[in-house]
């Protein structure tokens, strides 16, 4: 996925579209979540959000990341007692901005990360797609292919919105997101 990821005084934006034009990525981080932001310019470059993805995995939530865009190259150290450098080219990509959709949802949940992980991994193998069926104060998480059935019942921390909203979504994006 290539994205565009802009800084300026107010902090960091990094939007991108898969090239399925299924998924999004839209995501700001406000000045005050840095510890320091040095931006003379805004400054906005185009960079494969997967090689960008796979630097970072590594950083621990302890851990300061410092980035630095100088000749059409992003450099990012993090670490502490062990120092890592990686240096990531810049792509060019289209100037326009990604137009963010509008989305009106008919129920939202919010529930734990890691919940909603370890019921994806419990359905995903058995078929190509999940289902998803909002129930009152808990999400019901189904697949079946095979023969083979799988559910879960996730609670979630808190509900907006209708009961019996259904949903049918592609394994291979939700392990995505996940």
């Amino acid at each position: 996925i290539e994205g565009k990821i802009k800084f300026n005084s107010e902090g960091m934006r990094i939007t991108a579209i898969d090239p399925a034009n299924v998924c999004m990525i839209d995501m700001e981080i406000k000045k005050e979540g840095f510890e320091a932001l040095q931006v003379e310019n805004e400054e906005s470059f185009g960079m494969n959000i997967n090689l960008l993805k796979d630097s970072t995995k590594r950083i621990k939530e302890e851990e300061p990341l410092e980035i630095e865009f100088s000749n059409n190259r992003v450099t990012l150290r993090y670490g502490v007692s062990a120092k890592r450098t990686f240096t990531l080219p810049v792509i060019a990509i289209e100037e326009k901005d990604q137009k963010l959709p509008t989305l009106n949802f008919e129920v939202v949940m919010e529930f734990l990360s890691e919940d909603f992980k370890k019921s994806m991994e419990d359905v995903t193998w058995i078929a190509e797609s999940v289902h998803f069926l909002s129930d009152k104060d808990k999400m019901m998480i189904t697949a079946s292919g095979d023969g083979l059935n799988a559910k879960a019942e996730l609670k979630p921390e808190s509900v907006s919105g209708n009961d019996g909203v259904k949903g049918i979504y592609s394994k291979e994006y939700l392990s995505k997101i996940c």
